[in-house]
C-alpha cells in the first residue's frame, strides 16, 4: 500500500487545489487519483499533522480501526473510507465503548467529533476513526493542550494522580 499511497501523493502534488474540500481545521481534501480516493490533511501546523499521523498509527497498533495513512513532508494522506456511513450512537455504542480505552490512552479529547463525524461505520460494520487530531498534546484544531494534557497523562499511569 505504501507504493500506491506515495504514487497518489505525487499525483496530488501535481494537481494542487483540485481536491474537494471536506472542511475542518486541517484543510482536509478528498482527491480522486488513478490509485483510488484519498484524503489529504495539512493540519493547523506541521507538528499538529505529524501528531495526528502518529496517533493514527498508535491506534492501529492497538487494534483500533483507522484508515491506512502515510506522511509526506507536512501532509498526511489517508485512504478514503469508501461506502462508510455516519456514526449512529444507538447502533454503534458497543464498539465505541470497546474503543474508549485506547483513545483515553492517547488522550484523544475529540474521539467522536463535535458532530459525531470523526468516526465512520465501514461496510463490514467496523468503526473507523478518521480524525484523531485531538489526541496527544494537541486540541482538535491544533492548539496545545498545555498543562492539562500533562496532568491527564500523569493520571493515566500506574503512579496515580497528584491533583
Amino acid at each position: 500500500m505504501i507504493k500506491t499511497m506515495s504514487q497518489a501523493m505525487e499525483y496530488i502534488g501535481g494537481n494542487r487545489g483540485k481536491g474537494q474540500p471536506l472542511g475542518g481545521s486541517t484543510d482536509a481534501q478528498l482527491h480522486d487519483t488513478p490509485q483510488g480516493r484519498f484524503v489529504s490533511k495539512r493540519g493547523a501546523h506541521p507538528r499538529h499533522i505529524q501528531n495526528e499521523y502518529d496517533m493514527n498509527r498508535y491506534l492501529n497498533a492497538l487494534g483500533v480501526t483507522v484508515p491506512d495513512a502515510g506522511m509526506y513532508d507536512d501532509e498526511m494522506l489517508t485512504e478514503y473510507e469508501e461506502g462508510a456511513e455516519p456514526f449512529d450512537a444507538d447502533r454503534d455504542m458497543s464498539q465505541v465503548t470497546r474503543d474508549f480505552v485506547p483513545h483515553a490512552a492517547i488522550a484523544n479529547w475529540d474521539m467522536l467529533g463535535m458532530h459525531d463525524d470523526n468516526v465512520l461505520r465501514r461496510p463490514d460494520g467496523s468503526l473507523s476513526y478518521v480524525d484523531v487530531g485531538g489526541a496527544g498534546p494537541y486540541r482538535a484544531q491544533g492548539a496545545p493542550k498545555g498543562a492539562r494534557h500533562r496532568t491527564i497523562i500523569r493520571c493515566t499511569r500506574w503512579t496515580g494522580c497528584d491533583e
